[in-house]
């Protein structure tokens, strides 16, 4: 009597999950960076004194690297990723799922989840541990209470004035209109004129000239425009950038 005998090849179902977690693995780039997003977009609860967070996001960062703890932050998450899972596809959450298992490398009490299978909760679990592990990015002590001290690290001091005036001179101001700082839609030519006009009010103390002195008293207003925009204002920008860069940190 002849036997049918089905050979399975495993190591084809083997090479079929690595290529749905293969793909998975850009899916869960995108599912991070979109959640990262929607953070970004929430006003903060402001519960940590003397920090300057923009969004929940900078509060996450702070709560992440300093050990601080903010109440229902990790289910705010959670429910953000839930609510971008609920508009992708099946295929979409297939190759997520098997990412996710891929990565947390845990079984589930019925056994090891089969190709084809869905787990949401495997994925919220892998993109949540993403996310704690984006939030170590950011140089988020820009935003904390020694925010003047961490300024100094990320000046920008091409130009005749940030050059002259000490850091810590330079540091006070910055951290006085820190909120304009670090708002990259805001003029920055009040802080621009004050800088400005800080520096004309040190040169004419420490000057010895008679001449000198008249001179920027009679035309300091016109010095001062020309200093804001032409010397100060790049620098200043420049500066806003660096900062910028070290908070927001690509993902």
């Amino acid at each position: 009597m002849t036997k049918n005998v089905v050979e399975v090849d495993f190591g084809g179902l083997e090479r079929l999950k690595a290529a749905a977690a293969s793909a998975g693995e850009s899916e869960m780039d995108k599912l991070v960076k979109t959640v990262i997003a929607e953070l970004r977009s929430v006003a903060p609860y402001d519960v940590f004194e003397d920090v300057f967070a923009r969004h929940v996001w900078d509060e996450f960062c702070w709560c992440q690297q300093e050990g601080s703890f903010m109440d229902n932050m990790e289910s705010v998450i959670r429910s953000k990723i839930t609510g971008v899972l609920d508009k992708l596809d099946d295929r979409t959450l297939v190759c997520l799922t098997a990412c996710s298992r891929d990565e947390l490398g845990e079984i589930d009490q019925d056994g090891e989840l089969g190709v084809g299978a869905i787990c949401i909760d495997d994925i919220n679990l892998a993109a949540y541990q993403r996310i704690q592990e984006a939030a170590q990015g950011p140089d988020i002590s820009i935003i904390g209470p020694h925010r003047a001290d961490e300024l100094g690290f990320h000046l920008v001091t091409d130009g005749v004035v940030f050059s002259e005036l000490s850091e810590a001179e330079l540091s006070a101001v910055l951290a006085e209109h820190f909120e304009d700082i670090i708002d990259p839609a805001s003029d920055l030519s009040g802080v621009a004129n004050a800088l400005a006009e800080g520096f004309l009010e040190q040169i004419e103390a420490e000057s010895e000239s008679f001449g000198l002195s008249a001179l920027l008293g009679r035309f300091q207003s016109d010095v001062k425009t020309l200093l804001a925009e032409k010397d100060v204002l790049p620098d200043l920008k420049g500066t806003q950038a660096a900062l910028l860069a070290a908070l927001d940190s690509p993902v």
